[in-house]
């Protein structure tokens, strides 16, 4: 069983933050801060993103995965998480990111770069859940492939039914 270590990033402050042993990982950025992580392990990931405050997870993925990466964040009124995700490597690379933007006004961003060589394979699922009101996300994710790699991404966009104003991009 992997450990659990447990970051906090206080009110009103900026940390750059780097994970680079596998264990599970709870982020909780405080109201009005703001964070930078840079993640080259196949850590499970919670991040919490306080009020007004922004996130910016940097995660790549380049080696053997038997079972998935999983991302998730909870994003409260106004504060905002930027998923930057690059896969290459050998093997098989598994990653699951799920975003909650549960507080109005709250913002997700998905960029993935995925490049693959020889018999490589690439599962990669996204799903953002807008349930506080005039939320905003944007996927954008490319992939290269050559020889016999292959690549499957799963995106999905939900607005649950109470969530007015909400706008999802793919």
């Amino acid at each position: 069983m992997k450990n659990i270590e447990i970051i906090r990033i206080k009110e009103g402050c900026k940390e750059y933050i780097e994970i680079a042993n596998d264990a599970n990982v709870e982020i909780i950025a405080e109201k009005n801060s703001e964070a930078r992580i840079i993640d080259v392990t196949d850590s499970n990931v919670l991040v919490i993103v306080g009020e007004n405050s922004k996130v910016n997870y940097i995660s790549v993925k380049n080696k053997n995965s038997k079972n998935p990466s999983i991302k998730k964040a909870e994003v409260e009124k106004d504060g905002k998480i930027i998923w930057t995700e690059c896969c290459f490597g050998t093997g098989i690379i598994r990653s699951v990111t799920k975003t909650e933007l549960i507080g109005d006004g709250s913002e997700s961003e998905s960029l993935g770069v995925i490049f693959g060589n020889e018999k490589e394979i690439f599962e990669i699922k996204n799903e953002v859940v807008h349930i506080g009101n005039r939320s905003k996300s944007n996927m954008l994710t490319r992939v290269v492939l050559d020889n016999e790699a292959t690549a499957n991404y799963n995106g999905l966009v939900r607005v649950t039914p109470n969530a007015k104003g909400c706008r999802g991009y793919q």
